[in-house]
């Protein structure tokens, strides 16, 4: 995500710190507006994010979305290795501490690596479960636009908004990767991950990697 405060060219020490107060105070003032995605920017691994079936798999990268070194973040790099034609698989992560009655946002950065042999599309998928853990079987879901492999080596946000939340359970957040061929992989990069109330992102990256990678400058 991007910051879009514009600061004085100058700052002494002690403005410093007033403003790194102010914005934990307004942060936390915030808290309803966070990111409930796990490990939502893949910084070093991939874990709470895993497949579901054997033919799929999902490692860490160090391309990351906004350009950060590997050193400070990276990405998710999902394969999809379905034999059969048009089989999408997909990496998911567990959701728990939503509010029902609330609306949500949801979405990712993905993108499709250049120079595969494969082609094939992906999108991002809310899915409501009745279980406290996301194990069982759906009671629906939702899907985001699609990407597809005409476009590559472009990261591309795929986001949905004002999606209600009717019941409690669980909720998967997952990239889905569908492989239009048999045989061979088609793999997809995902980053940026979210799941946040309302209709967008509350950015309050705390820089626990010690690094602005995150952020964008901007002119006064």
């Amino acid at each position: 995500m991007h910051a879009a405060h514009s600061l004085p060219r100058r700052c002494t020490r002690a403005s410093a710190v007033a403003l790194l107060i102010a914005a934990t105070l307004f942060t936390a003032g915030l808290a309803h507006g966070q990111n409930l995605a796990p490990n939502a920017e893949f910084d070093t691994d991939v874990p709470p994010w895993s497949t579901g079936l054997g033919d799929s798999s999902v490692v860490w990268t160090g391309l990351d979305h906004d350009g950060c070194d590997a050193a400070i973040s990276g990405a998710a790099l999902a394969t999809n290795n379905a034999a059969n034609a048009t089989q999408g698989r997909g990496i998911s992560a567990c959701i728990t501490d939503f509010v029902p009655g609330e609306s949500y946002a949801f979405g990712a950065d993905l993108r499709f690596p250049p120079g595969q042999a494969r082609t094939g599309s992906a999108f991002m998928r809310l899915v409501f479960l009745a279980s406290n853990d996301c194990t069982g079987l759906s009671r629906t879901s939702v899907d985001s636009a699609t990407l597809d492999t005409s476009n590559l080596g472009n990261w591309v946000r795929l986001r949905s908004t004002g999606v209600p939340v009717e019941a409690d359970g669980s909720i998967a957040l997952v990239a889905r990767l569908i492989k239009n061929e048999a045989g061979g992989s088609l793999q997809l990069d995902v980053d940026g991950a979210f799941f946040i109330p309302g209709d967008g992102i509350i950015f309050a990256d705390g820089f626990e990697r010690q690094s602005t990678c995150h952020w964008s400058t901007t002119s006064s």
